[in-house]
């Protein structure tokens, strides 16, 4: 450049003013802009001019704008730029040619970004600016080229757009040249600019009130975007980095991070660079998909390749071009040809890049320490997994420091509070380049400690469960096979836990074959073990209990601690397996053979289980005295052994038990408690149990959103699980509260998908229950023989099983058949007998139900002081039972009792208790409510007020299928 012109020199009296305002010294603005103090007092007196950035600071830490603090009020001596005329507005548009041009290939996935943007400038009516910041290949620049094209934001920005590709090596001159020119400066008005702020005042001024949108692309220096910031008030500013610092300093609500395409979008995108290779949905395509994780770039680079090297239709081309692109070196090596006008900005005299090129640009601005962290860090599994703070610094052994650097460089992603992720392609391209693998093996021993040290912590396992299984699949390759043993004796009841039995299967058959190869007898057995308990959780019960069997044949003679500790293990899964087959008098005499075993040993927490599988076997065979003392004790000894997990176990079997005697306050508290402890631990298994029992107890009192909460979480825990047992059994109880509701439809659409898991999975108490419910919604409906038919199956299982709850439900359901068919006599019969089971286990609630159907037998037979004699006993056990569900039936039914003995007052009295117990959202009893209230204004001789109180009974019924409706019909005719 030629020397500077001469300048005019004048006082910067705004500058001082400014600062004498605040009563500053000239230090002070010093010490704020970081700058000597000599600088502030040239700037003051008028020998020198701030620099551009300068200048931002100064307006910044005044608070005012660069006009009020005089920058541009002074003369100079080129009176050619400043006295110049404003841009006439009749110049055309300017069309800047570097901009490049729009792909081949449609912008997939970015359609409702692209709007979310345009509307971001559209709304502001100058100087905005939308700062786009993502990884490299992600599509930055991809997105930037289809705003520059758009025909709206042209429309906008109707004097045109400037374009500028940074990259890492910027020639900003070149830039401002060409801007100048097109802007139309003369040559002799651009040789006469000596600096920034001379070009930055001179293409400000060209501009003057001409609409542009100016794009700055591939930024990798803050600097370098002010410097080009010469836009006027109605300009606006697009920039794209790979660096979110950069974005989040330039703009505060308008930064966008861009991120990867879905998995469908990803998929539209290879079908449409390469169609007819293979269909879009194939394994093949899919998996070659997810290998690069949704980035576009990369989607190209592969798309690409196929097409060309398959073009010609060649299977053996095609499956050969696939293998190659499985591997990482290969995918990362794609190179991709372009001419000069779309030349990268970062890969300046390059015509081709790569997956590899590109991110090593910015491999090569990291600091060594960084760089070598970013490599370390390549061992934890990619994203959408993540990596805890802690786990990164102990494996890398680096600073924190390190990390934010890794971050800033967008390299790196915080995902959420200490958590981090790496893309899957920059980990392949980390991994390509460590130097030692050591860091694998480093890598299996931190986490199998981490393991080991969190065992009975299921929240901390599942947080780092990805790099936990990482380490095991990791400790297989290294033949590490002491390190798997002893983290796949922590994970496989995890997993177990979570519902994830093909994976748990999978680490235990490695297991079994580590143990034979370093001959560990005390590990096959072990292995057996968990063997075993996965099948249970599969329903596979002859395989379980083979598993099992062979497991107690490794048991020699004279076992020592570990060896007996281990037997009474699998002594315990072998009273669970029974239980579970219904085969209660096996299970009472392993039982009591396994209890006194654990009892002469020291080993307590399977003492626990005993006495736990114990209380289960009381409670089948309607033992509730004996069944509550032996879960007392077994509270107590794990309250002792302060052991979280069976303390759990404990009070949800004490819950359990309470809830189907009818204690549903006790059995909440219970519970709760249980929940709550279940909830640190996050055995999904348990937490389910807890949820669906709480979810039955909300149903009994009447809380029909709470029950039906309660009952949607477990659902998601038990399908996040794929546990059709689970499901199954939710779905049972969801059916119940639909037929509360009266959506009997829905409550039978819920029964048959849990009727079909139950049955595809072997679930047979399950699978009893969901047919006796069955029984009960056809009943309700009038479907008799169908009923009839679910009740026979679901018996006989009950049966089977010696399960006295089921059998005692499902001879209910047959008294209420016989009732609904009739049979008024036998269903004396049945209910009497019923009666004797419910008492003798204490079930209240089915004691209840049995007197008040008693009562309908004998209003029928018009014995109307019978029928108030039975639901005496009944309100009884509904209130021991604390069943607001079972009240509202009975006082319905002592309301039309009273009302055909003619007398009104008691009846009246009945209905306003039934209304006092009349749970929001229970359409069924609502309808009977309105139903009585219509007999009893009948019968009062309101005619009027019975009529549409009848109406309003109906409506609430809907098209519910109820036998009610058509008892309402009848009283209408007549």
């Amino acid at each position: 450049m030629k020397k500077k012109s001469a300048r005019i020199r004048q006082p910067n009296r705004h500058l001082i003013a400014a600062r004498t305002a605040l009563n500053w010294t000239q230090r002070d603005v010093a010490d704020g802009l970081d700058v000597p103090t000599l600088t502030v007092g040239r700037w003051e007196r008028g020998e020198a001019q701030p620099h551009f950035f300068h200048r931002v600071q100064l307006c910044n830490l005044f608070g005012k704008t660069e006009e009020e603090l005089g920058f541009f009020l002074e003369p100079t001596a080129d009176a050619s730029i400043t006295q110049k005329p404003a841009i006439d507005i009749s110049l055309p548009p300017v069309c800047d040619s570097t901009i490049p041009e729009v792909p081949s290939f449609p912008l997939v996935g970015r359609s409702q970004l692209l709007a979310q943007i345009k509307e971001r400038f559209f709304a502001e009516p100058g100087n905005t600016m939308v700062a786009l910041n993502g990884l490299p290949g992600v599509g930055k620049t991809a997105l930037a080229i289809a705003l520059a094209h758009d025909k709206e934001m042209k429309e906008h920005y109707h004097d045109g757009i400037l374009w500028a590709g940074i990259g890492i090596k910027p020639q900003l001159l070149s830039h401002l040249n060409r801007w100048g020119a097109l802007l139309g400066l003369t040559a002799k008005q651009m040789q006469s600019l000596q600096d920034w702020e001379d070009w930055a005042k001179a293409l400000r001024t060209a501009i003057g009130s001409r609409a542009l949108l100016i794009v700055l692309d591939d930024v990798w220096q803050l600097e370098e975007v002010l410097a080009l910031k010469i836009g006027g008030p109605q300009c606006a500013y697009l920039v794209t980095t790979r660096f979110p610092s950069i974005a989040a300093h330039l703009t505060v609500k308008d930064s966008i991070q861009l991120q990867e395409l879905s998995l469908q979008e990803s998929l539209q995108l290879v079908n449409f660079l390469a169609p007819q290779i293979l269909p879009a949905t194939s394994p093949e395509i899919e998996r070659l998909v997810q290998s690069v994780s949704g980035l576009p770039l990369a989607l190209v680079l592969i798309s690409n390749y196929m097409r060309k090297q398959v073009y010609a239709g060649s299977a053996r081309r095609r499956n050969t071009a696939l293998e190659r692109l499985s591997n990482v070196t290969e995918r990362m090596q794609l190179l991709e040809l372009y001419s000069p006008s779309q030349a990268h900005p970062s890969l300046p005299g390059s015509h081709a890049y790569s997956l590899q090129s590109i991110i090593a640009v910015s491999d090569q601005f990291l600091t060594p320490s960084a760089r070598n962290t970013l490599y370390s860090l390549a061992v934890f599994p990619a994203k959408p997994q993540t990596f805890s703070e802690r786990a990164a610094l102990q494996l890398t052994n680096c600073r924190v420091e390190d990390l934010d650097i890794l971050i800033d460089a967008g390299l790196l992603e915080c995902v959420s509070n200490n958590r981090y992720s790496l893309h899957q392609v920059i980990a392949d391209y980390a991994r390509l380049r460590l130097a030692s693998p050591d860091i694998y093996e480093r890598f299996v021993r931190m986490m199998i400690a981490y393991a080991k040290e969190h065992q009975n912590a299921g929240a901390l396992l599942e947080a780092e469960q990805s790099s936990l299984l990482a380490a095991l699949d990791q400790a297989q390759i290294l033949g590490l096979w002491l390190e798997f043993l002893d983290g796949a004796k922590v994970l496989i009841p995890f997993l177990l836990a979570r519902g994830m039995y093909s994976s748990a299967q999978s680490y235990n058959e490695t297991a079994a074959r580590a143990a034979e190869l370093l001959a560990l007898p005390l590990c096959s057995c072990g292995v057996l073990l968990y063997k075993g308990q996965i099948y249970i959780k599969q329903g596979e019960y002859t395989l379980a209990q083979t598993a099992l069997e062979e497991a107690l044949a490794w048991i020699p003679p004279n076992p020592d601690e570990k060896w007996l500790h281990l037997q009474c293990d699998i002594l315990n899964e072998r009273c669970n397996l029974e239980l579970k087959l219904g085969q209660n008098e096996q299970a009472e005499i392993l039982l009591q053979q396994t209890l006194a075993l654990v009892r002469a040993s020291s080993y307590q927490t399977a003492l626990c289980i005993t006495l736990s599988n114990l209380g289960t076997l009381h409670h089948r065979r309607g033992r509730h005295e004996e069944a509550v003392a032996v879960y007392q004790e077994g509270l107590m000894l794990a309250r002792q052994l302060q052991d979280g997990q069976m303390i759990g176990l404990f009070l949800r079997s004490l819950g359990t038990l309470e809830a189907y005697d009818g204690s549903t306050n006790q059995a909440t508290k219970y519970l709760q408690e249980a929940l709550e402890i279940t909830q640190l631990t996050d055995d999904y298994e348990e937490m389910i149990n807890e949820l669906r029992i709480l979810g039955e107890i909300a149903l009994i009192q009447g809380q029909i959103e709470l029950a039906e909460c309660y009952q949607y979480k477990a659902l998601g825990l038990a399908e996040k699980m794929h546990h059709y047992g689970y499901t199954s059994v939710i779905h049972c109880s969801l059916a119940e509260i639909f037929m509360v509701r009266g959506h009997y439809a829905q409550a039978e659409h819920l029964l048959h998908e849990g009727r079909l898991m139950a049955l595809t999975a072997g679930y047979q108490q399950e699978l009893a229950m969901l047919l006796i419910v069955s029984g009960h919604l056809a009943a309700v409906c009038g479907q008799y023989q169908q009923a009839a038919i679910y009740l026979q199956e679901g018996q006989h299982l009950a049966t089977q099983m010696q399960d006295s709850f089921l059998i005692t439900y499902g001879k209910l359901q047959q008294g209420i058949i016989q009732i609904g068919l009739a049979q008024l006599q036998q269903a004396e019969e049945t209910l009497q007998e019923t009666l004797v089971l419910a008492l003798e286990h204490n079930y209240r609630s089915f004691a209840a139900n049995i007197y008040l159907y008693r009562s309908q037998i004998a209003q029928q037979q018009q014995a109307y002081q019978q029928a108030l004699a039975y639901l005496e006993p009944g309100l009884q056990s509904a209130y021991k039972a604390e069943s607001t569900i079972d009240l509202c039936f009975l006082y319905y039914q002592y309301t039309i009792v009273y009302i055909q003995q003619h007398e009104l007052m008691r009846a009246e009295v009945s209905l306003q208790k039934m209304s006092h117990y009349l749970p929001a959202g229970a359409q069924i009893l609502l309808a009977r409510y309105y139903f009585a209230r219509a007999q009893l204004a009948a019968a009062q001789g309101e005619r009027e007020e019975a009529l549409q109180l009848g109406k309003r009974s109906i409506q609430e019924l809907k098209n519910s299928g109820d036998m009610l409706a058509q008892e309402i019909g009848n009283w209408f005719l007549s």
